[in-house]
């Protein structure tokens, strides 16, 4: 109303109006949403109810707040965590929730680009035609996670069956279910989103696999260890070339070799390794280049799930049981949230994770159950200047 006055008195009521658009179109607030408090607040202060059901919204459903929470922000409810954790419930309930924390799940692990990746057409022919179909499976079988079955980190990491068209459901070796049904992968080596295509085509190359990017995400994503970049060590990087009389893993262990990289290949390696008996489009392969794929592998980390595992499958399964990858998996939720994607490890992480320690341990497994606990937490309410 100020801005209206300033340009409709002595004037016209169309200037007022003019002016009040222009600021309107030049307010922060047209583009981002405002965490400032009360007015006055101080340093530390707790967001007002109409900023947390905005928070609350765009958090859970990348939308503006609806109805409800409005209402819900006018009568300050939303102060209350047992509010919050209802609205966040019935929001993740609904299909704009679903999908936005399926994007979340499938940022985290790296793999929502599937589709706009490309491949070799010499080496692999038949990744363009599958491509969009593994962009499809992830969200549908991430859906099929959180939603209709258990909703456990457990189950995404180890499920023994998938959602897959005949095209993909015939690139793995088995047979499509039908549509929105499940796709057994019993009698295949592939268990879990890790072993699906998306990952395994997202961590390679156009033309064959990866171990060093597949043990590289898994260390990041998967278990939150910290690894410095080869530059900020100094170090130019320098794949094995291309070898047709040895497999991928015979040409990486050379990393071990060599002294400037066997500290962290050490870490890295074997966790790829576990991965070569999928190709660079993830397609099973036995052989390579004349020779048995060995997926042998033992992990010496200092983490809660070192073991020698006889492939990937294995490795995952101990992944899932793993109290550090749970916790690992808190980490990167929050992070989401904080539209963070580096390593660095905040004071409002940690407190939030102290937050997660506190959940019933069934609970700590359970993605949603994970979400709404940081929308219950002071950490999701409390904010602070810089």
């Amino acid at each position: 109303m100020k801005a209206y006055h300033v340009g409709a008195d002595g004037f016209t009521y169309a200037d007022g109006v003019d002016l009040v658009t222009r600021v309107l179109l030049q307010s922060p607030g047209l583009l981002y949403t405002t965490e400032l408090g009360a007015l006055g607040a101080g340093p530390a202060f707790v967001m007002t109810s109409g900023e947390i059901a905005t928070s609350l919204s765009y958090l859970l459903t990348g939308e503006p707040p609806d109805p409800t929470l409005l209402t819900m922000a006018a009568s300050g409810s939303l102060d209350q965590s047992a509010a919050r954790e209802a609205e966040a419930r019935r929001l993740l309930a609904t299909p704009a929730g679903r999908n936005r924390f399926v994007r979340v799940v499938r940022e985290w692990l790296g793999i929502d680009d599937v589709a706009r990746r490309e491949k070799s057409q010499g080496v692999y022919p038949e990744f363009a035609k599958v491509s969009a179909a593994m962009e499809k499976e992830s969200q549908a079988f991430i859906d099929e996670v959180l939603t209709k079955s258990t909703g456990t980190l457990a189950e995404l990491l180890t499920a023994d069956w998938t959602i897959a068209d005949a095209t993909l459901a015939d690139a793995y070796g088995v047979s499509a279910a039908g549509a929105g049904q499940h796709t057994s992968l019993t009698a295949t080596p592939r268990r879990g989103i890790l072993n699906q295509g998306a990952f395994l085509s997202v961590f390679a190359t156009n033309n064959g696999s990866h171990p060093v990017f597949r043990g590289v995400a898994i260390l990041r994503r998967i278990a939150c260890i910290t690894l410095q970049d080869p530059g900020a060590l100094g170090i130019v990087v320098s794949f094995p070339a291309a070898d047709t009389s040895k497999t991928t893993r015979k040409r990486f262990e050379s990393h071990a070799l060599d002294t400037g990289c066997a500290a962290c290949h050490a870490k890295i390696d074997n966790l790829g390794f576990a991965f070569e008996n999928f190709d660079g489009m993830g397609k099973v392969r036995p052989m390579e280049n004349g020779l048995a794929v060995d997926t042998n592998v033992t992990v010496k980390l200092g983490a809660d799930f070192d073991g020698t595992y006889a492939n990937s499958s294995e490795l995952v399964n101990a992944l899932a049981q793993s109290n550090a990858v749970k916790q690992c998996m808190a980490r990167q939720i929050f992070r989401s949230t904080a539209a963070r994607s580096d390593e660095s490890v905040s004071s409002a992480e940690n407190a939030f994770v102290e937050t997660w320690k506190q959940l019933p341990a069934e609970q700590q497994g359970r993605l949603a159950d994970v979400l709404v606990a940081f929308v219950k937490s002071p950490t999701f309410v409390n904010r602070s200047t810089p």
